[in-house]
């Protein structure tokens, strides 16, 4: 009989530790898969640039719907046969323009400004009179702080603590002077705080900067999405679409993201994020909180906007999926410890059984 039992805890045993090869198995199964972080992608020295190429870096951008302006006085509205004119000409001198063939009227909507209109515009927009979103239709003024030649935009995590991360950013490159077009270097570094959960960066006396669009958290086509906050303005943007972006990093797996143009920002028609990471890969406009406190730079726009730099592989897991894993890990280990401790034991406890027996015949 001691020997039977000896053998049924043999069995059991067997059994346990028959299973400990496929929890392992499993376990290194979960750690490949790419799990989207509730906050943030980051984690101390995580660093990506962008390259920028040929675009224009505005210092100010002010948008407004036409018939706003109408409202107030500084434009007038013509219908003339099908065309729908915007203009700050009066209706006489208009006239006697139309007839010398000196405005051209094209497609349903045209618009034709002689003067300084800005200054009107910009004199509305200091009461606080303008409303901060716009129509289908914009009238957009916008003053060229410089032209890229070619930049490079970087940022690295420096520390995380009580999820507040010490990011280090930099604006490298070379660029035209817009009025001289002269080519002159330009290098800008500059350190501030970042909240992991919300992306609001704050300078290191804790003034709030805004909300940076480094990366966002999506989930499917048609969704609306925060991209960033700047100038007291929120961007929302709806994910268009999914498709295939290439890069010099390789081929990412993307939602296309479009936002409208506010008072003080542009249209965003393209911002790539890439479907594992959530980081920003590619994009033809773009702003963030951070180049509008630290270089004045309301806006870029650009024919070449996208990643070229990153220590952070495309599908890796991250932080919180390392958070799963490793007490799976542990508790793999522990219940193989108590399974071997059992066995130990009974196998013991049966041997002295044995012994026993033979002891008594």
């Amino acid at each position: 009989m001691a020997i039977r039992s000896m053998g049924d805890s043999i069995g059991r045993i067997s059994m346990i530790t028959r299973y400990i090869p496929l929890m392992l198995f499993l376990i290194l199964m979960l750690s490949s898969l790419p799990i989207k972080s509730e906050y943030s992608p980051l984690s101390p020295g995580m660093y990506v640039e962008y390259t920028i190429r040929d675009g224009v870096v505005y210092k100010e951008i002010l948008n407004v719907d036409p018939e706003v302006l109408v409202k107030h006085g500084i434009i007038h509205k013509y219908i003339i046969d099908e065309t729908v004119l915007y203009t700050n000409i009066p209706k006489k001198k208009l006239s006697r323009m139309l007839e010398e063939g000196r405005v051209q009227l094209s497609g349903k909507i045209s618009f034709w400004f002689s003067g300084d209109l800005y200054s009107k515009v910009k004199e509305l927009e200091s009461k606080n009179i303008l409303p901060l979103t716009v129509g289908s239709h914009v009238i957009s003024f916008r003053l060229t702080l410089f032209e890229i030649i070619e930049a490079k935009y970087s940022w690295r995590c420096l520390s995380i603590k009580d999820n507040i991360a010490t990011i280090r950013a930099s604006f490298i490159g070379k660029v035209k002077e817009p009025s001289t077009q002269a080519e002159i270097p330009i290098n800008r570094t500059f350190i501030f705080l970042l909240e992991l959960s919300s992306r609001r960066a704050h300078t290191l006396n804790g003034e709030i900067i805004g909300i940076v669009p480094y990366w966002t958290s999506i989930s499917k086509v048609g969704e609306n999405v925060l991209l960033y906050s700047m100038c007291g303005i929120t961007i929302n943007g709806t994910v268009h679409k999914e498709c295939i972006i290439h890069t010099v990093l390789g081929t990412f797996n993307a939602y296309i993201i479009r936002a409208p143009a506010t008072l003080r920002t542009s249209l965003l028609s393209y911002m790539a994020y890439d479907k594992d990471t959530g980081l920003l890969i590619k994009s033809k406009e773009y702003a963030d909180p951070v180049l509008k406190h630290f270089m004045d730079i309301s806006g870029i726009r650009t024919k070449y906007f996208e990643i070229t730099k990153s220590n952070i592989v495309k599908g890796s897991s991250n932080t919180h999926t390392r958070n799963i894993v490793i007490p799976l890990i542990i508790l793999s280990f522990f219940l193989t410890t108590v399974a071997l401790l059992e066995f130990l034991r009974r196998h013991n406890t049966n041997h002295k059984l044995v012994r026993g027996s033979y002891l008594k015949t």
